[in-house]
């Protein structure tokens, strides 16, 4: 926040300034992001998304797959198993192939955006 004008969206005029906001803690301003540490996490983070998802579709795609068994019930149930095999093994990489790329993607987009408006502001606890 600018001291002068009292506008919490205006940037502050140095770097390492912070104000004392009601007594709680500090309010400082996010400039940067760290792009590989940024990608990291969402990797993680959508890898476990990918899990959950791997794991929901492939049980559901294989109880479909019994579903339509046809004279041959044992193939059908092969085939079940390693479709729900393939989707808990193969989301939770995708997904953690394609959240690293978005999440740096999203730091440098905002490393690039926060020099021009300023960044984010953030309170923290003492």
């Amino acid at each position: 926040m600018d001291a002068e004008s009292g506008n919490p969206y205006q940037a502050a005029a140095t770097t390492n300034e912070a104000t004392t906001v009601l007594g709680a803690g500090r309010s400082v301003m996010m400039r940067r992001v760290g792009v590989l540490s940024a990608a990291k996490i969402c990797a993680v983070m959508y890898a476990i998304f990918g899990l959950l998802y791997g794991l929901f579709v492939g049980v559901f795609m294989g109880l479909a797959t019994l579903g339509n068994t046809g004279l041959d019930g044992s193939s059908a149930a092969a085939a079940s198993v390693g479709i729900s095999a393939v989707m808990f093994v193969m989301m939770p990489v995708m997904f953690a192939v394609f959240g690293f790329l978005g999440g740096g993607i999203a730091a440098v987009l905002y490393n690039l955006t926060a020099r021009f408006v300023g960044g984010i502001q953030l309170e923290l606890a003492e």
